[in-house]
């Protein structure tokens, strides 16, 4: 089974009891016959591992990479424009991304030093909720919808990104597209929980929200960020699954 999360605990969490409980028993009854799992983070292999103790099932974690990231390569560039921080937020207004907490620390930070860019595929949504906080008509706050191939123009130019997940299991185990492409492009997230896949484990430099202030945050990329997902890159272009699954099957 490729197991691309966690369906119970993601339901669960959106408020669907019914589907939850639903997907949570045929999720039972899949790991008591399943041979061999492969997940996107040894995060989410764990989190089966001990929630079936007595499952047989072999699990191995493959991660998900964006197609642009694995055929591209990335360096610090110099930037043009000085001691400016460049801040990006990419994606929607979903529950998770907690957009009313990002908005109302945008606006405690407004300077002439920090450049703010929401790129957004729900754009009017995006426009009104920031007319709530007073910020429509700031010089320092843009707010954009791009095709995918052309967000890099953004990221090239930022120094971080917000990722403002809450701690719970369904973020502990993931591996989110968006903080695998802030962090091939240097990025330094900016975090609500440190929590998140096996980035921790892996020593990921990030901004906490705790911590978020003018004085924290400097116009400068992360090598470390961008080695550790080189380093997915590596296992994900190292990591036969047809020929894993042969073996696999051919040993039992």
């Amino acid at each position: 089974m490729d197991i691309h999360g966690v369906v119970p605990e993601e339901h669960e969490f959106a408020g669907q009891q019914r589907k939850s409980r639903f997907y949570a028993m045929v999720e039972s009854y899949l790991f008591r016959y399943l041979s061999v799992g492969i997940s996107v983070t040894d995060a989410m292999s764990n989190h089966f591992r001990e929630k079936y103790p007595s499952s047989k099932v072999r699990l191995i974690s493959y991660p998900i990479m964006p197609s642009n990231i694995m055929v591209d390569n990335y360096e610090i560039p110099r930037h043009e424009d000085g001691d400016k921080i460049h801040i990006v937020y990419s994606g929607n207004l979903q529950s998770w991304q907690n957009i009313d907490l990002m908005i109302d620390v945008i606006s405690k930070h407004i300077s002439p030093d920090i450049i703010y860019t929401i790129l957004t595929g729900s754009l009017d949504q995006m426009k009104t909720v920031l007319a709530e906080k007073g910020l429509s008509d700031s010089q320092q706050v843009f707010v954009d919808s791009v095709a995918p191939n052309e967000l890099h123009k953004f990221y090239e130019k930022a120094h971080y990104g917000f990722i403002l997940r809450d701690d719970i299991t369904v973020n502990r185990v993931a591996c989110p597209t968006k903080l695998v492409e802030y962090m091939f492009y240097g990025m330094i997230p900016i975090i609500k929980s440190k929590n998140i896949g096996d980035f921790d484990t892996m020593g990921y430099d990030y901004l906490s929200l705790e911590d978020f202030s003018l004085q924290a945050l400097k116009a400068q990329k992360s090598k470390k960020n961008i080695g550790i997902i080189s380093s997915l890159k590596d296992k994900s272009e190292g990591t036969d699954i047809r020929e894993y699954l042969l073996n696999e099957f051919e040993s039992n």
